[in-house]
């Protein structure tokens, strides 16, 4: 697998690509096919470049190709995945420029999803097309509802509640496979039932209790607190009572305040 950013830059799962290292993918990061043919013995030869492009100020600037870094890849099969966009000219010379469902649901066309936002995660799509199947029902019947909150974005869920232990580890489908499930292309990862889903659901997430993230250590900055086999100690003589061991816990498992009326706790 070509890919012509870092391994950080890829748009996937990162499960997914661990996933794919382990049934033998191959990743070449920071190179880009330039062309491909057939040589005499009829096989694809793929030519490739390495690039380099340095983010400037966040931004991702286009890769630039490094001079006389030109190789080649024997291969039975390329297989060319360079993004895809929504085809509108059926719509004619009028703007195709949706923002939201809502720009869409006064006239006959209603768009959701890729074709709304572009390429984002599937819960989003679900949640833009109950949106429109929403609105197309609201038309039709001639009643208003209450327009459905859109998916949770990026940073809305802290993943670091959690508590990382499945109760059932089978569901993490993480084992080796055999030469047999790698030539096979058979399906190795399966849908967890019904059951397993209400256990995993039913798991704890630590809510209002301590989940050992570190934070409070990481940002003390008179180092007063310490972690003694797990449990976390507080020395109130080196403490100067600035409370921000309080503000960062994001469990609320440390409460600042004031003891006999003068002493911060």
């Amino acid at each position: 697998m070509i890919y012509r950013r870092t391994e950080e830059d890829m748009p996937a799962h990162k499960d997914e690509i661990e996933a794919a290292k382990k049934e033998g993918v191959q990743f070449m990061f920071l190179t880009i096919p330039v062309w491909s043919y057939f040589d005499m013995l009829f096989r694809v030869r793929l030519e490739c470049m390495a690039v380099q492009g340095e983010p400037e100020g966040g931004k991702k600037l286009p890769p630039v190709r490094i001079p006389n870094s030109q190789f080649g890849i024997d291969c039975d099969m390329v297989l060319s995945a360079i993004g895809e966009e929504v085809d509108l000219d059926f719509l004619g010379s009028r703007d195709h420029t949706f923002t939201s469902e809502d720009d869409v649901r006064g006239g006959r066309i209603y768009s959701s999803g890729d074709a709304l936002y572009g390429p984002r995660s599937v819960s989003e799509a679900i949640a833009s097309g109950k949106k429109v199947a929403e609105a197309i029902i609201a038309r039709v019947s001639g009643s208003a509802k209450e327009p459905r909150p859109a998916a949770l974005g990026d940073g809305d869920v802290k993943f670091y509640y959690l508590n990382k232990r499945r109760k059932n580890p089978e569901i993490l489908n993480e084992r080796s496979l055999t030469a047999e499930e790698l030539r096979s292309f058979a399906e190795t990862t399966f849908t967890i039932t019904s059951e397993q889903a209400v256990e995993e659901a039913d798991r704890c997430i630590n809510c209002g209790s301590c989940i050992a993230c570190d934070r409070c250590l990481d940002f003390c900055p008179d180092f007063s607190i310490t972690k003694q086999d797990g449990v976390y100690v507080i020395d109130l003589d080196m403490c100067k009572g600035c409370g921000l061991c309080a503000q960062v816990c994001e469990r609320g498992a440390i409460v600042f305040g004031k003891e006999q009326g003068d002493v911060n706790t």
